[in-house]
């Protein structure tokens, strides 16, 4: 039987762990890279979410600002088909009347 040096044993184990180390090395640059894209994809979709709730925002006191004027021109109008309808009491009550 041929003697094994040490050398020979413990060479090719720490070129293997020397390979694992390397392989785990680009492992975690390609999580970090990967981690990083999706950082950039949650910042430009919250920057989206925020520009949709601005719009939205925007649009939802247009259309109160609508509602008021529409709730302005029903008040108005009621207003005034009351006064139509106080003139027509006057004016039925004189045509009522005897000449």
């Amino acid at each position: 039987m041929v003697p094994v040096s040490d050398e020979s044993v413990t060479k090719p184990t720490l070129e293997t762990v020397l390979e694992r180390i390397n392989d785990l090395r680009d492992g975690m640059s390609a999580f970090r890279d990967g981690m990083n894209a999706f950082r950039d994809e949650m910042t430009a979709f919250r920057d989206e979410m925020n520009a949709f709730r601005a719009s939205t925002e925007e649009r939802l006191e247009r259309i109160e600002i609508r509602m008021d004027r529409v709730e302005s021109i029903a008040l108005e109008a009621r207003s005034e088909v009351r006064e139509l309808k106080r003139e027509f009491r006057d004016f039925r009550s004189q045509f009522k009347q005897p000449a």
